[in-house]
């Protein structure tokens, strides 16, 4: 591929020039390429092409509604992209449930759990459940957006054994679900 710059014989000349060769503006340059040439697609790629146009006709019908723009828009100011992109990468990205923090739980009431999740902002609801190592439901419940993640704070009063269970899940969007166990105690 050549670039040509300033020569003001081909300045405004676009397009193909016998059987092989192409003109196109690029900027201020005028590039010369070879015709590319066309091969099949295999089914990986066809169906990655299925899935991107299946993302595109998703961020088109997403950023219609203000609420959900405005929460595009966020997305992608956050990750340095466009909101049309954000809603793009939201639905080719599962929800993932990236960490648990734990620390801060020693099983009283008003002790808080930190939920984490791997791509900011990408869940909708998270839900907590805490269940004792003799299999018995301790809490269950909603936790709340916090610092773009969550948290959950208890509402039990309860000994902590070891072997409990924290339950979280995770709900996108698309009401796809995430799970993260951990153990705690």
């Amino acid at each position: 591929m050549g670039k040509i710059k300033g020569h003001s014989l081909i300045k405004e000349v676009r397009g193909r020039i016998g059987k092989d060769m192409y003109l196109r503006k690029s900027g201020r340059n005028t590039i010369v390429s070879r015709k590319g040439i066309v091969r099949r697609s295999s089914e990986g790629q066809q169906a990655n092409r299925e899935r991107f146009a299946q993302a595109a006709l998703h961020a088109r019908t997403m950023l219609i509604g203000p609420e959900l723009n405005r929460a595009y828009t966020i997305m992608g100011m956050l990750q340095g992209i466009t909101a049309k992109n954000a809603a793009i990468s939201d639905f080719l990205r599962q929800p993932e449930i990236d960490s648990i923090e734990t620390e801060n739980y020693k099983g009283n009431i008003g002790d808080t759990l930190f939920i984490m999740d791997k791509h900011v902002l990408k869940l909708n609801e998270v839900e907590v459940t805490i269940i004792a190592p003799d299999g018995t439901l301790i809490e269950q419940g909603s936790a709340v957006p916090w610092n773009l993640h969550w948290k959950y704070n208890a509402t039990v009063q309860r000994f902590l054994l070891p072997g409990t269970r924290i339950t979280v899940t995770g709900i996108d969007r698309l009401r796809r679900r995430t799970e993260k166990v951990v153990f705690v105690g």
